[in-house]
This record gives structure tokens, C-alpha cells and sequence, in this order.
């Protein structure tokens, strides 16, 4: 993702850590470099296998996927982490609000027209949530049902869902 302050921002998955490049240098923008699951000021903040994250313009904010948390943490314009979606314990999602939702391994991450889109592979499901009332569902694939089925909905299965992206119309 290019940042606003005019460089490269990168999952540095294995270092548990989000990078920031320049054209002179690599910095590290957010996260102790170690596994944890801490929120807070940018350097003390711990991820565990950020894996994708999604620039927001409407908020100058990285939505950033924390596999190995079981979260979605928000990375604000200071650099401080907050967690944005689910409790960390793995599970599904749908019908719960943000705070109380459970997500499973999450490796995809979207953005569009004030909708965030989650790819959830370990209940193999593809999540929306709803920025204006912070509530999830369930967009695709069904949760405990993996699988290989092109259908509507939640009839189609999916395998392990990852990385994804919207469109300029809002396709995913």
C-alpha cells in the first residue's frame, strides 16, 4: 500500500511488524518486531503474522489482517494500534457486532464505499462489515464448510479464502 506520507507500507509478516519504505530507507511504522497482541503507541504495539491490510482515506487509517490474532487492527495516522474487529479467539463472525465478533485466521482485507470486506480462511467465509453500525456478515461461504462450490452467497464454498480487492464498482 503506498502511505500518504509518500511511501511503501508492508506486512512484515514474519518480523510481526508493519515496514514503511522511502525512497532512502525502510522504517518500521507500527509494532515491537515481536509476537504479541498488544494495542498502542506504534513501538510498542505487537502483531502476530500480519498477513494483508487496506488503506481507508475516509479516516487516514490501515486496516491491517492480524492472522495469528484472530483480529483486524486499525493503525490510526500516528501509528497507534487499536483492534478494530474481534475478540481473538477463533470463530465466526456473522450477526455480531465488531467488538464481540470472532474471526479465524484472517488473510484478506478490503475496502469500498464505506464497507470493509474480510477474507476469514479459517471459517472459510468472506465477511462484510458495516462501517456506520460496526455489525458483520457473512458474504460468501459458509462457516465450517469448506470446500469448492461456485453458487450465490452463502452456498458457495470456499477453501482457505486469502488475499482480495474491490473494484472501482465494488466488486470483490
Amino acid at each position: 500500500i503506498v502511505h500518504a506520507f509518500g511511501g511503501l507500507v508492508v506486512c512484515d509478516s514474519g518480523n510481526h511488524c508493519l515496514r514503511l519504505i522511502t525512497k532512502d530507507r525502510v522504517v518500521t511504522l507500527s509494532g515491537s518486531g515481536t509476537i504479541g497482541r498488544t494495542d498502542g503507541a506504534a513501538s510498542l504495539a505487537a502483531f502476530h503474522n500480519p498477513v494483508a491490510m487496506v488503506y481507508c482515506s475516509s479516516d487516514n487509517s490501515l486496516y491491517v489482517a492480524d492472522k495469528g490474532n484472530h483480529l483486524v487492527r486499525l493503525v490510526d495516522h500516528n501509528g497507534t494500534v487499536h483492534t478494530f474487529l474481534g475478540t481473538g479467539e477463533p470463530g465466526t463472525a456473522n450477526g455480531h457486532a465488531a467488538s464481540i465478533a470472532c474471526l479465524h485466521s484472517p488473510c484478506g482485507i478490503a475496502y469500498h464505499g464505506g464497507e470493509l470486506y474480510v477474507s476469514n480462511a479459517g471459517s472459510y467465509t468472506i465477511l462484510k462489515v458495516f462501517m456506520d453500525t460496526l455489525m458483520c456478515m457473512n458474504l460468501a461461504g459458509s462457516a465450517g464448510s469448506p470446500g469448492y462450490v461456485d453458487a450465490t452467497s452463502t452456498e458457495a464454498r470456499f477453501q482457505a479464502p486469502a488475499g482480495m480487492m474491490c473494484d472501482s464498482d465494488g466488486l470483490i
